[in-house]
C-alpha cells in the first residue's frame, strides 16, 4: 500500500505466526480474510508488508472506521492454510506514534487565485470539476503496472489460482507483487510493467475453462477528505416564509458582491427548503460561509450555509420511450458525447429520468456544455447532487404546478350514514391527509352530495413523480375508503314494512325507510349489510307467506288409534309438521282416536297424506318369545306394559299378541331391535327343578305364593307362577321373577336334600383340608351333612350330601377354603429322587408341616379320577403316534372340560371374554374365577393378538392350568398369515406347556368355529405347527404327551387324517410301525434343513426365543432391520432379505421416513411390513465396531431398548431382532448376544408390560458362530447345568473385557476387576514368610477382610505350614483365602493351590497375576507360567473338583498379555487332521477345545444314558411363600443328595463292549447316571446320581479302569515279545501263529519250564514248551515250534560290554567311575546339569526289550533310509517308576503324569538339566533324584501338539504314513515325544542330588 493511499486510513496491527518469510500466497489469503464480512467482520482493506526484524507482524489499512471496530470486536480470529493448519491472528490498534507515522501524509490546500477578468462566469448547469483552483486534493502515486480481471459472468475462481496462472508464462506474465478482490474483479499488480503489457496484449485469457476479461487497471483519484466545490453555497433550512429576494440581500450583505452584476445567482429549492448559492465572482468560500452563519439575521431566521460537494452524478430527464440502461451507459461513457466510464446508473422509465454516475467527476465539464438526443429527442441534462439529493437546474429551474380539485360522487343513503357517524368522517379525513389531501364534505340536505378533494401545500415538497399522479392517487385511495360500506336498496311496499319494521331494529346497520318510493335502504359496514340484507329477505318473504296464509285456512281429522299414535308421536310426528310447516295446527284426541289438523288446504292434505302413508308403512316384527313369557303377556294390558318396557326407555315401539305370537311396532327397524332387547332383558323366567316333587304339595308353599301374588300384583301384574311335574317357572318383570324366584328357590332348597362333589388340584389339597382345615369345616356335620374325602380312585373329590342348602353353602364354604390355599406340582427329574423320598418319608413329612405348615406327598402313577379319565373325561382314542423321547401324539374324541391332561388349550377370542363355544364350557366348568384371571390379565397387559397365547389357573377345572390360545379369523385372501398365525398360537401353546413342566396338553380345533378357518386347513395347520415344534425343542423336554381332542365325529376324523400324514409321510415312527428311527437318527432328522428354536423366560413372564431361520420369514409383529445411514436396503443381508420380501414400497417408505432428518448412529427408523408378516419395520443405524473406543456398545444397548420400547408403545406382542452389528460392522458376536439378552431382561425388570409378550433374536442357521454365541449366553441365563442339560464347550473368546478358555473339565476366565469383590470359594494371597504383608494385593484382601483374618494367619504362621495357609474369608465374599509364600517358581505355585483346592473340595479359585506388581516380574512370563500350572493340574487330576479358574487383572494393560498367551496355548492345539487311536470313543478333545478326528473301531454304539423317571411332589399350604420354602426344601434336600464325579483317563478309549455292558449294568442296579464325554484332551466319564450310589459305582469304575489299563500292559508287552519270539502250532501240515497274548503266555511257561493251558481253534489244549508240543482232553497232540527272530541277526546281538545276564531277565549293573562308559555318560550329563552330584551310573540290560528296540530300529532304518533315526536323550522320572522302566521301559499309557502339551506320549529331554527338574525327577525321602539316558528313534519328526496319540501323518492324502516322532521345535529341538514303548530303551541310570 503506497503511503500516500489516504482512502486506506485506519490502520490494524496483526500479529501470528507465519513460519519464517511471509509468502504472497499468504498475503492473498490474509486479504481475502479480512475483506471477508462474514469471516472476519471486516470490509474494504489493503495490507502492508512487514517491517525488517518484525516479520511476524503486518499493519491492515481500512477503508472505513467502522470496519476496523468490527474487526477488532471480534474474539478470536484463525486463518486456513494448506494441509488443514490453522494460523491463530492476533489483531491490535498500533500505538499513536506509530498511527502518526503510518498516516497517509495530506498536502496542503494551494493558494487561492483571483479570477481574471477573461475568466467565463460559472453556472450551475457548466460546473467545473476538479480543477486545482476548485479543489484541493492529492493523486494516488501508482508506481506498479496493474491490471484488472474481471472472469465470466457467473463463474468464481479463487485468488491463488489467479495468482498462479499470471506468474506463469503460457499467460504472457510475471512475478505478480500484489492481487486484491474487488467485487467481482482481481485486480492484479506485477513487479515488471512489461509483464503486464504483454498480459494485455494476449487477446484471450482462460482458467479452468473460465473465459477471463483482462484490460488495464485505472487508478481512482483518493481524495483526502470530501472534496468541496470552490463556487457553490447551500443555505439549509430554507422556509416557505423566506423569499428568494430576501435570501440575495442576506447573502450581499455578507459577501460584499452584487446578485445584479452577475456576481453570483441563487436557485431555490422549495422541495429540500434549501437554496444553492453559485458564486460566479470568486470569493474565498470558508469565509464567506463563516461570515453567513455568524451574521445575526441568519441566525434569526435559523439559516446557515456550507459548501456544495463535487459531484459525479447527473440527472437525465425527457428521456423518450424504448431507450434501454444500456444505451445511456454506453452514450455517456462516449468522448464524443463529452463522457468518460461510467460507474453507475439508474434508470426510471415511468419518469422518463435516469441518473448516471460517472468514475472521475472531471468528465462532467464537457457533458454539461454539450446538448443531448436519444432517438432525435432532445433530453435535459442537470448536475445531480447526493447531499441535496436533487439536481440543480440554474436560472431555468422549472416550477412546481398544484394539481387540479378532484371531486367524487356519494350516494345521498350514504351520505345520510355518514353524516350520522362524524367519527367516521374524521377517521377518512385523516387517512386522505397521509395523501396530501383536503376534503371538502357535501352540505347536509345536498341532493346531489360529492366530495371534493383539495391538494395541500405539502405536496410541493414531495418528487415531482407523485405531484404528477396525485389526482390519480387520492380518488382512488378515497373511492377505497368509501367502498367499506355498503348501501343496499331492497323492495318493500308500506304494508309489508309496517309487518315487518319491528323484526328489523339492528344498532350497526342504518336503516332508511323512502316509503313513497317503496325502498328501505340499509347503510353499513359491508359485512354487515350483507347480513342484515339476508334478514331482510327472510323477514319480507315471511311477511308475505303469512298474509297470503291469512286468506285461506281448512280442518281435516285422521283416524289414528292411541299405540299407534304413540309410535307416531314417539317418531317425531309433531315436530316434524311443526317444523316444515309451523303455522299448521294438529291435535289429537283420544277419546275420539282421531288426529285434528287445521292450516293451508296444501299443508292440511299433504299432512295427512304423510300421516296415513306413516301408518302403513310402520315397521313391525313378530317375535318369538318363551311360552311362559307368552303366558305372563297374556295376562297384562299391552299398553301399559309398553310404556313400563319401551316409551319410559325412550324406545319407539308397541307390542301386539297375535295368535302366533307377538308383534311389534315401531318407528323404525332399530326401534324394533331395541324393543326385542327390552323384552329379552326386563322379561324373564326362572324354572327351579324340583328334585323332591312333594315340596310344592306342603301347606307352607301354598302360603308363599299367595303372599308373593299379593305383593308384586297388586298394582298392576309383574309375575305368574306356573307348577308343573318337574319344576316351577316364575315369569314377568326381571327384578320381580328374581325376588320370587329367590324366595321360592330359598323354600325349595331348604326342603331338599342332595349330593355335591368338589374335584380338587391334586390329592395334597384334600388330604391338607381333609387334616389341616378341620377346624372350618367340621360346623357342617353338625347340621346333617356327610363328607367324605376321596377314595382310592378318587384321591382328588370331596362328596357332601345333606339339606340342599347346608350343602350348597358347604361346597361354598369348600370352594372358599380350596381357594385360600396354595398348591403345587412340582417335577424333580434327579435320578434316585423319587426313591430317596419314599424312604425318608416318615421323617420328612413332619418336618415340612413343622417348618412350613405345609403338607408335602409324592405322586403316585397318574392322579385323577380313574374312572372319569377311562370313560367320561378320555372318551375314545382314535389314533395315536409314538416319536422319539417318548412324546406320544394320541387324537381323542371327547370333552375337553373333562379330559384328564395337565394343561387344556382354550380357542379363546382376543379379549379372553369366554361367552360361546369350548370357552363358553370350560369357563363354566372352572367358575367365575377364570374369566376373573382373564379380566384382570386383559386390563394389566391390553388385548391379545391373533397368534399369541396366555396360561391361567384352571380353578374348578381337573386340569393344572388353561392356556388361552387366540387363533386368527379366516380371511381367504391373506390365507397364508391366516396359517401362520394359527401356527404360532399353537407353538405358543406348546411352549407355555413346556415352559410350565407340564406333561400332558391337549388341543381343539382352535379358530375352527365362529372364526370360520376351514377345518382341513385348520387341523393340518395345527398339525404341522405341533411337529415344527417338537422339532425345535431340546432333548428331555418335559412334555410327552399331546392330545387332539374334540367331540365332533367330522374334526376328529380330519385331526387322525392329518396326523397319519404329516408324521408317517415324514418317516417317523406310529404304532404299529415295525420299526422305529434310532435316537441318532432322529437328532440328525431334526437337525437337517429346519429352524432351531429356544426359549427362556423371564421372572416377569416375557419369553426370550432363539430361532435359527431367515429374517425374512419371522411371524412377528415387529422386525428390526441394520440399515447404512444412507438408507439404502441393497445392501446388507438383513436388508436384501427383507427388501426382498417386502417389495420396493419398503424402500419407499424408509427413503420417505428419512427425509428432512439428521441421521445419525443410533437412529431409529419405523415403517410397515408390506408383503412381510408383520406390522412395522423398524430400521437401526449402527457404527462399525472400533474396539469400544466410540461408544459403539451403548448404541447398541440404546437401539435395542428402543426397539423394545416402541413395540410396548405400539401395544403389539411380539418383535424379531436379528444379530445386528455382527457381519460387516464387526461387532464381537458373544457381546452382541450378551448386549441383547441383557436389554430384554432389563426392560422386562422395569417396566411393566402391558402388551409385549416374545423377543425373537433371529439367527440364520449357516452363521454358526453368531448361533453358538447366543445359544451359549441363552444357556448361562437359564442355569442349563443345573438341569441335567449338556453345557456347550467354551472355546476361546473374548467378550466385554474377559476373556475365557477352556482346559479339559475346567473352565479359565481372565478379567479386570476387584480380587477381593469375588465370590469364589476361594481367592488368592500372594504374602511373605509371615503371612502379614501389607502392600498392593495382599493389604486389599487383609483390609477387605478385617482384623480377624490378620490374627488367624499369625497363628497359622507359627505352625508348621509348608508355605501355604487357608483362612476364613472374614467381610469378604469368597469362602476361603489361601495365603502363599511368594516364590519364583509361578507354576509350581499355581499346581500346589489347586492341589490344596482338590483337597479342600473347592469348586472355584480366584488368582490374582502373580508378580507382576511389587515383584515386577514379566507379564508374558507369568501368563504363561500361570497357564501351563493350570494345564498341569487338569493333565494330572483323573476327577478334578475345581472347575471353574479365575485370573483377576487389576492393571487393564495386562489383560491382552494373558490374552496373547491364551492364544498361544490355543494354536498349540493339534489340527483336524490328526489322528486317534481305535477305540469305541471315535474322538478325544485337546485341553483347548481342539479336535482330534480318526475313523474310529466300528464297535456297537451304546447308549449309558437311562431314562430319568421324574418324582411328582405334590405340595399345599396355606401361604405362597411357604409353599415355595417346602418346594425349595425338597429341592435342596435332594440335590444335596445328589453327587457327580467325572473320571479322565486315556484307559477310557479302550473301554470296549464288555466294559459298557458293566456301565449299563451299574446303572441299572443303581440311582446313577452315566455318560461318556469325549469333547475335552482327555476323554473322561461323568457318573451322577444319589451321592451313596455314586460312590460305589466310583468304587467299581476305578476297578474296571485298572482292570484295562492293566491289559493295555499286557498286550504292550505281548507286542514287544512277539518282534522277537513267535510260537506256532501245526495244523494240517502247516504252522500257524499264536496270537501276541498267547505268545507271551507260552514263552513264560517255556523260560519257567511249566506248562499252560490255552485255547487253540476253540479248544481248550494244555501247551507243554519243553516237549513242544500240546494236547486237548481227549490226547490229541499237536506240534509247536519256537522262532526266535534275532539270532540269526548281528543287529540283535547284545552290546560287547554287557556281563552276563545269569538267567536274569533285567540286570543292572553299576559301572566304574573309571570305566570309559562311565565318563561318556557324566559328560553328557555335565555339560548342563554341573551343578548336581553324581552318585552312581547303572547300565540296564534287558535283552529282550533291546532286541525288540533293534528290531524297530532296523524297520526304521529301512524306511527312512538312512540310519540317522537315533538320539541319546534323557528322561527323570521318580523312583517308584524305577523297576517298571527297567522291566517294562517306558509305558505310554502313564503320559500326561507330569506335562503333556505335544501330545500324550513319551517325553525325552536333549539337555539333562530339563530333565533334572523337580517335577520330572522328583527327589526320593533321600533327595536322591533318577535319570535315564535312553536310546530314542526319533527318526523323522513334526511339531507336537496337545492331545496327540500318534505322530501327525506326512502326507494329507496317505493318513497311514506317520511321522515318528514329534517335538516342541523342529529347526531346534529340546525335547521329543514318541508314541512306541519299543520305539525307546532305558540304556543307563544316573543317580544323582543336589
Amino acid at each position: 500500500m503506497a503511503e500516500g493511499d489516504a482512502a486506506y486510513s485506519y490502520p490494524l496491527i496483526v500479529e501470528g505466526d507465519w513460519g519464517g518469510k511471509f509468502a504472497k500466497n499468504l498475503k492473498y489469503k490474509l486479504t481475502s480474510y479480512f475483506q471477508s464480512r462474514k469471516r472476519s467482520g471486516g470490509g474494504e482493506c489493503k495490507i502492508i508488508h512487514a517491517e525488517t526484524g518484525r516479520e511476524s507482524q503486518i499493519t491492515v489499512y481500512f477503508a472505513e472506521e467502522d470496519v476496523r471496530q468490527s474487526v477488532l470486536n471480534r474474539k478470536t480470529h484463525e486463518l486456513d492454510v494448506s494441509g488443514g493448519k490453522k494460523i491463530r491472528l492476533a489483531v491490535s490498534l498500533p500505538p499513536v506514534a506509530a498511527t502518526v507515522e503510518n498516516e497517509p501524509s495530506r498536502e496542503a490546500h494551494p493558494p487561492k487565485q483571483e479570477s481574471t477578468e477573461g475568466e467565463e462566469p460559472q453556472q450551475p448547469g457548466n460546473i467545473v470539476l476538479n480543477h486545482p483552483e476548485n479543489v484541493a486534493e492529492k493523486q494516488v502515486t501508482q508506481e506498479d503496472f496493474s491490471v484488472v480481471v474481471i472472469p465470466a459472468e457467473g463463474k468464481e475462481i479463487d485468488t491463488d489460482i489467479i495468482v498462479m496462472y499470471f506468474e506463469n508464462r503460457r499467460a504472457g506474465g510475471g512475478p505478480v507483487k500484489d492481487c486484491v478482490k474487488e467485487g467481482q474483479q482481481f485486480i492484479v499488480t506485477f513487479e515488471n510493467e512489461a509483464d503486464g503489457e504483454r498480459v494485455l496484449q494476449r487477446k484471450d485469457h482462460t482458467v479452468n475453462k473460465i473465459a477471463l476479461h483482462v484490460s488495464k487497471h485505472k487508478p481512482a483519484v483518493v481524495q483526502a477528505q470530501l472534496p468541496m466545490s470552490s463556487s457553490l453555497v447551500v443555505i439549509d433550512n430554507v422556509g416557505e416564509t423566506i423569499e428568494q429576494c430576501m435570501l440575495i440581500l442576506l447573502i450581499e450583505n455578507t459577501s460584499d458582491l452584487s446578485e445584479e452584476e452577475g456576481e453570483f445567482s441563487v436557485e431555490m429549492v422549495p422541495e429540500r427548503n434549501v437554496a444553492v448559492i453559485t458564486f460566479i465572482k470568486h470569493i474565498e468560500i470558508d469565509q464567506f460561509v463563516r461570515a453567513f452563519n455568524l451574521y445575526q439575521r441568519s441566525k434569526d431566521l435559523n439559516l446557515s450555509a456550507h459548501p456544495l460537494e463535487i459531484t459525479k452524478s447527473i440527472l437525465v430527464e425527457n428521456i423518450p420511450p424504448g431507450i434501454s440502461r444500456n444505451h445511456i451507459i454506453v452514450y455517456f461513457e462516449n468522448k464524443k458525447h463529452g463522457g468518460g466510464p461510467v460507474l453507475n446508473a439508474t434508470y426510471v422509465p415511468e419518469e422518463q429520468s435516469a441518473l448516471v454516475t460517472f468514475q472521475d467527476a472531471k468528465d462532467l465539464n464537457a457533458l454539461l456544455n454539450q446538448k443531448h438526443s436519444f432517438n432525435g429527442v432532445q433530453v435535459l441534462v442537470h448536475p445531480f447532487y447526493e447531499s441535496l439529493d436533487a439536481a440543480l437546474y440554474g436560472k431555468e429551474r422549472p416550477q412546481l404546478k398544484m394539481p387540479e380539485l378532484s371531486r367524487v360522487f356519494l350516494d345521498p343513503y350514504h351520505w345520510q350514514f355518514l353524516q350520522h357517524n362524524p367519527r367516521l368522517r374524521d377517521e377518512i379525513s385523516n387517512e386522505m391527509a397521509a395523501y396530501y389531501c383536503e376534503l371538502e364534505w357535501p352540505s347536509r340536505a345536498s341532493e346531489h352530495p360529492e366530495i371534493t378533494m383539495h391538494p395541500s401545500r405539502a405536496l410541493l415538497k414531495q418528487p415531482r413523480s407523485l405531484i404528477k399522479t396525485w389526482n390519480e392517487d387520492v380518488s382512488v385511495h378515497l373511492t377505497q375508503l368509501l367502498s367499506k360500506q355498503k348501501v343496499v336498496k331492497c323492495r318493500v311496499d308500506a304494508e309489508v314494512w309496517e309487518a315487518i319494521r319491528n323484526s328489523m331494529v339492528r344498532d350497526d346497520v342504518l336503516i332508511i325507510p323512502d316509503v313513497p318510493k317503496d325502498i328501505v335502504a340499509l347503510v353499513g359496514a359491508v359485512e354487515v349489510v350483507t347480513d342484515a340484507e339476508q334478514e331482510m329477505k327472510l323477514h319480507i318473504e315471511s311477511a308475505v307467506k303469512k298474509i297470503e296464509r291469512e286468506r285461506q285456512t281448512v280442518e281435516k281429522t285422521v283416524s289414528v288409534v292411541p299405540g299407534k299414535y304413540t309410535v307416531l308421536n314417539n317418531a317425531g310426528l309433531q315436530e316434524r309438521i311443526h317444523s316444515e310447516y309451523p303455522e299448521l295446527g294438529i291435535s289429537y284426541d283420544a277419546s275420539k282416536e282421531c288426529i285434528s289438523l287445521c292450516g293451508v288446504a296444501a299443508e292440511v292434505f299433504k299432512t295427512k297424506s304423510d300421516i296415513l302413508e306413516s301408518l302403513s308403512s310402520m315397521a313391525q316384527k313378530s317375535v318369538d318369545v318363551p311360552p311362559y313369557i307368552l303366558l305372563f303377556l297374556q295376562h297384562v294390558d299391552n299398553e301399559q306394559l309398553s310404556r313400563l318396557l319401551f316409551w319410559d326407555k325412550s324406545i319407539n315401539a308397541f307390542y301386539e299378541l297375535k295368535s302366533e305370537g307377538v308383534l311389534l311396532l315401531g318407528g323404525t327397524f332399530q326401534d324394533l331391535t331395541k324393543a326385542e332387547e327390552a323384552m329379552k332383558k326386563d322379561l324373564s323366567y326362572r324354572c327351579i327343578m324340583l328334585e323332591d316333587k312333594l315340596v310344592v304339595r306342603m301347606k307352607e308353599w301354598n302360603e308363599l305364593t299367595q303372599s308373593l301374588y299379593k305383593a308384586y300384583n297388586c298394582s298392576s301384574e309383574t309375575i305368574i307362577i306356573h307348577e308343573l311335574e318337574d319344576q316351577v317357572v316364575v315369569a314377568g318383570y326381571s327384578k320381580a321373577v328374581a325376588d320370587a324366584n329367590q324366595k321360592l328357590s330359598d323354600f325349595v332348597d331348604t326342603n331338599t336334600y342332595i349330593q355335591k362333589i368338589l374335584v380338587t388340584k391334586s390329592a395334597a389339597v384334600t388330604l391338607f383340608v381333609e387334616q389341616e382345615m378341620v377346624h372350618k369345616w367340621l360346623m357342617l356335620t353338625e347340621r346333617d351333612v356327610k363328607i367324605n374325602f376321596g377314595t382310592r380312585q378318587n384321591r382328588r373329590r370331596i362328596f357332601l350330601e345333606g339339606p340342599k342348602r347346608v350343602v350348597l353353602e358347604g361346597h361354598q364354604l369348600f370352594q372358599n377354603i380350596i381357594s385360600s390355599l396354595h398348591a403345587t406340582t412340582m417335577v424333580v427329574d434327579r435320578i434316585g429322587a423319587k426313591a430317596f423320598f419314599q424312604q425318608q418319608e416318615q421323617l420328612l413329612v413332619p418336618i415340612a408341616k413343622q417348618k412350613f405348615r405345609c403338607l408335602v406327598m409324592i405322586q403316585e402313577g397318574t392322579e385323577g379320577d380313574e374312572e372319569e379319565r377311562g370313560h367320561e373325561g378320555k372318551g375314545q382314542q382314535c389314533c395315536e403316534v409314538k416319536l422319539r423321547d417318548g412324546i406320544v401324539i394320541t387324537v381323542n374324541k371327547g370333552d375337553l372340560t373333562r379330559f384328564p391332561v395337565d394343561v387344556v388349550v382354550n380357542a379363546a377370542n382376543e379379549e379372553l371374554q369366554h361367552i360361546g363355544g369350548l370357552a363358553d364350557a370350560l369357563s363354566k366348568v372352572a367358575g367365575p374365577q377364570l374369566q376373573n384371571e382373564c379380566d384382570n390379565l386383559v386390563r394389566q397387559h391390553g388385548s391379545l393378538r391373533p397368534g399369541c397365547a396366555v396360561i391361567t389357573s384352571a380353578w374348578n377345572l381337573p386340569c393344572k392350568q388353561v392356556i388361552h390360545a387366540v387363533g386368527p379369523r379366516w380371511e381367504s385372501h391373506k390365507k397364508e398369515k391366516c396359517i401362520q398365525l394359527l401356527k404360532k398360537a399353537v407353538r405358543d401353546s406348546l411352549q407355555l406347556a413346556e415352559a410350565y413342566n407340564h406333561c400332558s396338553v391337549a388341543i381343539p380345533a382352535i379358530s375352527s368355529g365362529i372364526f370360520g378357518f376351514p377345518l382341513e386347513e385348520c387341523v393340518h395347520s395345527i398339525v404341522t405347527a405341533i411337529k415344527e415344534t417338537l422339532e425345535e425343542f431340546v432333548e428331555n423336554v418335559s412334555l410327552k404327551h399331546i392330545c387332539l381332542v374334540d367331540c365332533n365325529d367330522q374334526t376328529v376324523q380330519a385331526f387322525s387324517e392329518a396326523v397319519n400324514k404329516v408324521f408317517r409321510d415324514k418317516g417317523l415312527a406310529s404304532k404299529g410301525d415295525s420299526q422305529r428311527p434310532s435316537t441318532s437318527k432322529a437328532k440328525s432328522h431334526a437337525a437337517e434343513g429346519r429352524p432351531k428354536e429356544k426359549m427362556v423366560v423371564t421372572a416377569e413372564g416375557l419369553k426370550i426365543i432363539l430361532q435359527e431361520k431367515g429374517i425374512e420369514d419371522v411371524t412377528t409383529d415387529v422386525i428390526v432391520n441394520s440399515v447404512s445411514s444412507d438408507l439404502q436396503l441393497n445392501q446388507g443381508f438383513l436388508s436384501k432379505a427383507l427388501l426382498g420380501r417386502a417389495g420396493a414400497e419398503l424402500q419407499m417408505e424408509l427413503t420417505k421416513q428419512g427425509q428432512g432428518k439428521a441421521l445419525k448412529n443410533g437412529c431409529v427408523l419405523k415403517t410397515a411390513g408390506y408383503a412381510l408378516n408383520c406390522y412395522h419395520v423398524l430400521h437401526v443405524i449402527l457404527p462399525h465396531w472400533n474396539q469400544g473406543q466410540n461408544s459403539e456398545e451403548k448404541i447398541l444397548q440404546d437401539i435395542v431398548a428402543e426397539c423394545l420400547t416402541i413395540t410396548e408403545q405400539l401395544s403389539l406382542s411380539s418383535i424379531s431382532i436379528p444379530a445386528i452389528g455382527t457381519g460387516n460392522l464387526g461387532f464381537p458376536k458373544p457381546l452382541v448376544a450378551k448386549l441383547m439378552f441383557d436389554e430384554v431382561f432389563k426392560l422386562s425388570q422395569k417396566q411393566n408390560l402391558k402388551s409385549l409378550r416374545e423377543v425373537h433374536f433371529v439367527l440364520h442357521p449357516s452363521d454358526t458362530s453368531t448361533v453358538k454365541a447366543f445359544t451359549d449366553e441363552l444357556y448361562s441365563r437359564c442355569n442349563l447345568n443345573q438341569t441335567g442339560l449338556k453345557v456347550v464347550p467354551e472355546n476361546l473368546l473374548q467378550s466385554q473385557g474377559v476373556h475365557k478358555m477352556q482346559i479339559g473339565p475346567i473352565k479359565l476366565h481372565v478379567e479386570c476387576g476387584d480380587i477381593t469383590q469375588e465370590t469364589t470359594d476361594a481367592i488368592v494371597n500372594i504374602s511373605n514368610d509371615a503371612f502379614n504383608l501389607c502392600v498392593g494385593v495382599s493389604k486389599a484382601i487383609l483390609d477387605g477382610a478385617g482384623p480377624e483374618m490378620a490374627k488367624e494367619c499369625a497363628v497359622l504362621a507359627s505352625q508348621p505350614h509348608n508355605n501355604l495357609i487357608c483362612t476364613k474369608p472374614g467381610n469378604l465374599k469368597c469362602k476361603s483365602v489361601i495365603h502363599l509364600v511368594a516364590n519364583p517358581d509361578i507354576k509350581t505355585q499355581v499346581t500346589s493351590v489347586l492341589q490344596e483346592c482338590q483337597q479342600r473340595q473347592f469348586a472355584s479359585v480366584a488368582f490374582p497375576a502373580i508378580g507382576t506388581g511389587g515383584a515386577k516380574r514379566d507379564p508374558a512370563k507369568v501368563a504363561d507360567d500361570m497357564i501351563d500350572g493350570i494345564v498341569e493340574f487338569a493333565s494330572n487330576t483323573s476327577a478334578p473338583v475345581v472347575k471353574h479358574i479365575k485370573i483377576i487383572i487389576f492393571q487393564k494393560q495386562l489383560l491382552n498379555v494373558f490374552y496373547t498367551s491364551m492364544q498361544k496355548k490355543e494354536a498349540a492345539a493339534p489340527k483336524s487332521d490328526a489322528q486317534a487311536p481305535k477305540s469305541v470313543i471315535s474322538r478325544i478333545t485337546g485341553f483347548f477345545a481342539s479336535v482330534i478326528s480318526t475313523k474310529p473301531k466300528q464297535k456297537p454304539s451304546l447308549s449309558l444314558e437311562k431314562p430319568v423317571e421324574p418324582a411328582i411332589f405334590q405340595i399345599c399350604g396355606d401361604n405362597q411363600r411357604n409353599v415355595e420354602a417346602a418346594a425349595n426344601w425338597v429341592k435342596e434336600l435332594i440335590l444335596q443328595e445328589q453327587k457327580e464325579m467325572t473320571f479322565s483317563d486315556n484307559c477310557i478309549t479302550n473301554f470296549g463292549e464288555r466294559e459298557l455292558e458293566q456301565l449299563k449294568s451299574l446303572q441299572e442296579r443303581l440311582n446313577i447316571g452315566i455318560q461318556l464325554e469325549s469333547d475335552n484332551s482327555m476323554p473322561f466319564l461323568r457318573v451322577h446320581g444319589m451321592s451313596k450310589d455314586v460312590w460305589t459305582a466310583m468304587e467299581e469304575v476305578q476297578s474296571m479302569m485298572k482292570s484295562v489299563r492293566e491289559g493295555r500292559e499286557e498286550q504292550s508287552r505281548a507286542d514287544i515279545l512277539s518282534t522277537l519270539v513267535e510260537w506256532q502250532y501245526e495244523d494240517q501240515g502247516q504252522y500257524k501263529a499264536f496270537d501276541t497274548l498267547t505268545n507271551m503266555w507260552i514263552e513264560s511257561a517255556a523260560q519257567h519250564q511249566r506248562q499252560r493251558d490255552v485255547n487253540i481253534q476253540n479248544k481248550c489244549y494244555t501247551v507243554d514248551p519243553i516237549n513242544l508240543c500240546a494236547t486237548d482232553a481227549q490226547g490229541t497232540k499237536i506240534t509247536l515250534r519256537r522262532i526266535a527272530k534275532v539270532e540269526d541277526n548281528v543287529a540283535m546281538a547284545l552290546p560287547e560290554e554287557w556281563e552276563d545276564m545269569q538267567q536274569m531277565r533285567v540286570k543292572v549293573v553299576e559301572l566304574n567311575p573309571e570305566a570309559r562308559e562311565y565318563q561318556k555318560v557324566k559328560t553328557m550329563f555335565c555339560q548342563t546339569c554341573s551343578a548336581f552330584k553324581i552318585e552312581k551310573i547303572e547300565r540296564i540290560q534287558n535283552p529282550y526289550y533291546w532286541q525288540a528296540y533293534q528290531i524297530k530300529k532296523q524297520e526304521m532304518d529301512a524306511k527312512n533310509g538312512n540310519r540317522n533315526n537315533e538320539k541319546l536323550l534323557f528322561h527323570g522320572t521318580a523312583s517308584s517308576s524305577l523297576t517298571v522302566i527297567n522291566a517294562k521301559g517306558f509305558n505310554r499309557s502313564y503320559a500326561g503324569a507330569h506335562a503333556a502339551a505335544f501330545g500324550n506320549g513319551t517325553y525325552f529331554a536333549v539337555n539333562a538339566q530339563y530333565s533334572a527338574h523337580d517335577t520330572y525327577s522328583t527327589p526320593d525321602a533321600n533327595g536322591k533324584k533318577y535319570m535315564y539316558l535312553a536310546r530314542v528313534l526319533v527318526g523323522e519328526y513334526s511339531a507336537g501338539s496337545q492331545g496327540l496319540i500318534v505322530p501327525p501323518s506326512k502326507n494329507a492324502t496317505d493318513p497311514t504314513d506317520l511321522f515318528d516322532s514329534v517335538t516342541d521345535n523342529v529347526t531346534k529341538p529340546s525335547l521329543f515325544v514318541t508314541f512306541n514303548d519299543i520305539q525307546a530303551y532305558p540304556e543307563y541310570l544316573i543317580t544323582f542330588r543336589k
